[in-house]
């Protein structure tokens, strides 16, 4: 948090952030199981942050220190929230043959918050085992990301630096996963997932003036998949996970007007893989682990430091990377 810096008088000085918080957190929860699987599960819960904001300062070896920006105090970010789960197994108490073990899950939350206002979410899913050794899942919910404290009231470090956005709104998706897993051989197993999400209100920092500022400017929809095959056997462990997916981001630039391509916050493809070993005559386990991370776009601001004329997008290359 602190950094060096020469001034035009030739005198060093420096800048250090001045940040804290203190919180409180409390939950109360009531959960009822009957005999047939069902579970009924509702809580509250409140959370009450009195944040120290972020303030910048700079200091001098010649003169008396100063913020770089406003000084904004303490804030409280205070939230209450309500919610209820249901696990189901409506099949069970009708006697169906077949559908005994379809199951259900469903849940609903409520968030009041004194910064961003009030939000609710929920889930839908249910499971189904297709025979002993496979399963089938399905699910969509909805979710929010609430912006941070530096988001939201940041001030600058230097002219033409960052500042915060007070009106940002939280963050919003919608997701759709689908699942089919099961024990390929003893020890083996194995799991496929298919994803679809549309992120609404995602923020970005956009010019301001002289500054950049946060706001919610973007919509991203991702859609992809993930493969896993995992081994146990009596000393040895190994998997193997593999990860496509591909996201679009649109969103409004106040100069280049709408804008729409491949987002730069996640490469399409990631590989992982690895295994351990435990030795036989000694104490020990060997373990190997790996990491393959494909191309991706660099990101705005980086493209705007190589290219700040015809901003032209260039990519980061892949690596591998191993852990032993």
């Amino acid at each position: 948090d602190e950094f060096l810096a020469i001034n035009q008088a030739g005198v060093g000085d420096w800048i250090t952030r001045e940040v804290g918080y203190s919180g409180i957190d409390l939950a109360s929860e009531l959960l009822f199981e009957s005999d047939s699987g069902n579970i009924l599960t509702a809580g509250v819960d409140y959370s009450r942050d009195q944040q120290d904001l972020q303030t910048y300062v700079r200091h001098y070896f010649n003169q008396d220190s100063q913020p770089t920006g406003l000084t904004q105090g303490d804030t409280a970010f205070v939230n209450t929230g309500a919610y209820v789960q249901a696990v189901l197994y409506p099949f069970r108490t009708l006697h169906v043959p077949g559908l005994t073990d379809l199951g259900f899950t469903s849940g609903l939350r409520y968030d009041q918050h004194n910064i961003y206002d009030d939000i609710t979410n929920y889930r839908v899913a249910a499971a189904y085992p297709l025979s002993d050794d496979w399963y089938a899942k399905v699910l969509y919910g909805t979710s929010f990301k609430a912006p941070s404290p530096a988001q939201l009231y940041t001030t600058l470090i230097v002219p033409q630096g960052v500042l915060g956005n007070p009106q940002l709104r939280p963050e919003e998706a919608r997701t759709w996963e689908a699942a089919l897993g099961g024990r390929l051989t003893e020890g083996l197993t194995t799991k496929i997932v298919g994803f679809s999400s549309d992120v609404t209100d995602k923020v970005e920092l956009v010019p301001s003036g002289a500054n950049t500022q946060a706001e919610n400017v973007a919509k991203i929809t991702s859609r992809g998949f993930e493969q896993e095959t995992f081994y146990r056997g009596k000393r040895s462990t190994a998997y193997l996970n593999f990860s496509y997916q591909r996201s679009i981001e649109r969103r409004v630039d106040r100069l280049r007007g709408v804008l729409e391509g491949d987002t730069n916050l996640y490469p399409t493809t990631t590989i992982k893989f690895g295994g351990s070993r435990q030795l036989l005559r000694w104490p020990a386990e060997l373990s190997l682990a790996g990491m393959y991370i494909g191309e991706r776009i660099a990101s705005e601001q980086n493209i705007k430091n190589h290219d700040p004329i015809n901003l032209e997008e260039y990519t980061l290359d892949d690596y591998l990377v191993f852990d032993l």
